[in-house]
């Protein structure tokens, strides 16, 4: 389950970094830096809480 959130999480980034590339729209650009942000806070999440388990 984990490895599909983080494989969710990279594809969010992906779109999201796609549509900063292609968009000229400043409130576009907003929400996929947002997007952006929350993929990584989601990935962040993730790999921490499997390095706390580790060091356990």
């Amino acid at each position: 389950m984990k490895e599909n959130i983080i494989e969710w999480a990279q594809l969010i980034s992906c779109y999201a970094q796609a549509g900063l590339n292609y968009t000229n729209d400043i409130h576009d650009k907003h929400r996929y830096q947002e997007m952006k942000k929350v993929s990584e806070a989601m990935m962040a999440s993730i790999l921490n809480s499997e390095h706390s388990k580790i060091h356990a």
